[in-house]
């Protein structure tokens, strides 16, 4: 049961787990004993505050010196061990196994131990004495024993499941890369990307994509109008050479032509900007649909980004996940989509 002196160290804001690890750690710990005492109230206080709680300066200043490096998405078969690994899952599932283990020597030897004293020639009396003594002992060690791997499975599964969330968030990443490298192989985009970096190679890429094709369609078009104007003066009998021998481009072309029939001119030049406008048209067709892939007026895709939405928020709210990951999340499934919808969701914890 908890001192009022544990009771009021909760109260400043340490957290149980805090004080369990303290606990867990018996003589090397900041507890004299198994419970929190006087003694005990200053020494756990300034430690989390130094130490123990995330949001302190110390903690800060660390997180800011040595941010978590990103996930390797370049190695599919190696990105969750390294994610286990950076947030210390092996470690904790190993202190949590090797106190599983103590604990089941501890309980062999208990019986090894009972069992010699049955087997001694003592007086009965003596013996049940005896068994009982040791019996009580053991049975108070191995409650403390209990609590110490208790918290270390406490620790591992906290720590597997914050890395599981970040090899969700990792592996979607890494989906959405290998979809937009496929889109845009011209676009620069590697593993090593954030989405958002490989969104914006995409829509530099396209815009120069645009421009070429644009380049290419007029070019196209104009070398269309100059053959039709070249085929409309051989119909009229007028020669395609200059005085010196030359042929004649465009402008002298169109000169020659309206000398005999003004219209004609005017009706392939007409013919020659509508071929081009519908052109230029389908080009901004192909790529309005390429930047604007995600967006959507189906009512049916807003339902659906609604309720991922609030599926993630509230997953937020129960402490599942942060509210960056929800967000990062919600933007690899609907990148298009506002992406402040988390925050508005959710308040700030």
């Amino acid at each position: 049961m908890a001192t009022q002196y544990e009771t009021d160290l909760i109260g400043q804001g340490v957290t149980p787990e805090f004080i369990e690890t303290e606990r867990a750690k018996g003589k090397g710990g900041l507890l004299k004993g198994v419970n929190v005492d006087e003694q005990d109230f200053q020494p756990i206080l300034t430690a989390f505050r130094s130490t123990g709680n995330p949001y302190s300066a110390g903690n800060m200043q660390n997180a800011l010196a040595n941010p978590t490096a990103p996930p390797n998405l370049s190695d599919p078969y190696g990105l969750q061990s390294s994610i286990y690994a950076s947030e210390g899952v092996d470690s904790a599932q190993k202190e949590y196994l090797d106190a599983i283990a103590f604990l089941r020597n501890y309980d062999q030897g208990s019986l090894e131990q009972q069992n010699f004293l049955e087997d001694q020639t003592i007086a009965m009396p003596v013996i049940t004495g005896q068994q009982a003594s040791q019996a009580r002992l053991r049975s108070a060690e191995r409650q403390g024993f209990a609590a110490k791997a208790d918290t270390f499975r406490d620790a591992y599964l906290s720590k597997k499941e914050a890395a599981d969330r970040r090899y969700q968030v990792a592996t979607t990443e890494r989906e959405r890369l290998l979809d937009y490298m496929a889109t845009a192989p011209g676009a620069g985009i590697t593993l090593t990307d954030t989405p958002e970096i490989a969104l914006t190679k995409i829509n530099k890429y396209n815009e120069k994509q645009k421009k070429k094709e644009k380049e290419e369609a007029k070019k196209a078009a104009d070398d269309a109008y100059s053959k039709e104007l070249k085929a409309t003066a051989r119909e009229l009998g007028i020669s395609t050479k200059t005085s010196k021998g030359g042929t004649m481009n465009t402008k002298q072309l169109e000169a020659a032509i309206a000398k005999e029939n003004k219209s004609l001119v005017s009706d392939a030049k007409r013919k020659s900007q509508l071929e081009l406008k519908a052109l230029e048209a389908d080009i901004e067709n192909t790529y309005s649909t390429i930047a604007n892939r995600g967006k959507s007026d189906d009512d049916e895709l807003d339902k659906e980004f609604e309720k991922e939405a609030k599926s993630l928020a509230q997953e937020v709210r129960d402490d599942k996940m942060t509210r960056e990951d929800a967000k990062r999340l919600l933007m690899l499934y609907y990148p298009n989509y506002d992406e402040n919808v988390i925050y508005d969701l959710v308040a700030d914890k």
